[in-house]
């Protein structure tokens, strides 16, 4: 993000950006520069300009060779075998495909606005902003829709599906009360419901003795299991008072600064954000998931299969018919509803990246 606003102010190096921050409105300039670079949709149109152009050019090389392949055949006495359009015309698009675009900042726009993505949720995570994690899973939810990671995309699509129409307000609210915990009473120490789940599973792994018998067994997982957390808290206390030597299990605290100024030093000699034409190749094309995923969604196939699986769906269409193998009925009672289930709880589920 520091590399793309350098390109975008002019600045040619870190040291000139320094003082350029220091004589500016930084952070106008940071907001405007992503909302003009990392919104979404932005390089799907970029990419649709381009394939316009490629495709114009094309058809324009490909009827220049063809007139060129007529003109030779009619010089010559002997039969010319015609070749193969379809692959001339491939290799033309992808050489034209090459000229006309530049890859390497396309892909560089994406991973830095999925990684502010990763990095809100983080955050929002250590913070206990419950709020930005609601608005992170429905990027998410949308994102997931094009990966193979099938389980996780319909789990995003049903918990986006209890934010916006299937839960009251009670219920939203106790997820977003309770969907993260801080077990230290340290601010920013907030974590996961389940990852304080595999912490509690560690403590306790730690304490299983190699040769337990069946009555030590018993006593760790009636006993010590339910208590793992008082107990690490009184070994703790205990170790304090008596003044022993604890190393802790804290990683050292290293500045971030030298490896994010030689990132950004690297990124900005390269110019990666500065537009080129004719840089990368067609292999190194990254996928645009957030537009992929909202063109998914848009075709209502993903949103209609998960209407009918959904099991609030069942209820309200009542007793299946015996017999009837339409799959559609399952979702409703009359078609009236159908209507009004499918395409208003679509509408309900559509995915707002803000």
């Amino acid at each position: 993000m520091i590399a793309l606003v350098i390109e975008e102010s002019g600045q040619k190096s870190i040291d000139e950006f320094q003082t350029w921050i220091a004589q500016s409105d930084w952070p106008s300039a940071i907001k405007q520069t992503q909302e003009q670079y990392l919104r979404p949709y932005y390089i799907q149109k970029v990419r649709a300009n381009a394939k316009k152009k490629i495709e114009a050019e094309v058809i324009a090389t490909l009827s220049n060779r063809k007139e060129e392949w007529l003109g030779s055949v009619e010089e010559r006495d002997t039969p010319e075998p015609e070749p193969n359009w379809d692959d001339i015309k491939k290799k033309i698009y992808q050489s034209t495909n090459i000229q006309n675009r530049d890859i390497v900042r396309e892909n560089s726009l994406l991973i830095t606005s999925l990684s502010l993505l990763y990095i809100d949720f983080a955050e929002a995570c250590c913070t206990g902003h419950s709020g930005r994690i609601e608005q992170c899973i429905r990027c998410f939810a949308v994102i997931f829709q094009t990966t193979r990671s099938t389980k996780y995309a319909r789990e995003m699509m049903h918990i986006v599906a209890c934010f916006k129409r299937l839960w009251k307000k009670e219920m939203k609210d106790a997820w977003l009360e309770s969907c993260l915990i801080n077990i230290s009473g340290w601010p920013n120490k907030f974590i996961p419901d389940d990852r304080f789940d595999e912490i509690i599973i560690m403590l306790n792994k730690e304490n299983i003795n190699p040769s337990a018998n069946a009555k030590s067994d018993k006593f760790l997982w009636e006993t010590v299991s339910q208590n793992v957390l008082s107990l690490c808290n009184s070994k703790e206390t205990l170790s304090q008072a008596t003044g022993l030597t604890s190393h802790g299990n804290r990683h050292s605290i290293v500045s971030s600064y030298p490896d994010v100024c030689y990132l950004v030093k690297l990124l900005t000699n390269e110019a990666v954000f500065n537009e080129q034409l004719r840089r990368g190749n067609s292999e190194s094309d990254l996928p645009d998931l957030f537009a992929n995923g909202s063109a998914l969604l848009a075709r209502g196939v993903l949103l209609t299969e998960y209407i009918i699986s959904f099991r609030g769906s069942w209820v309200l269409a009542g007793p299946r018919p015996q017999g009837d193998d339409n799959v559609n009925d399952m979702a409703v009672g009359n078609e009236d509803a159908d209507t009004d289930t499918v395409e208003g709880r679509g509408r309900e589920m559509e995915m707002d990246y803000n």
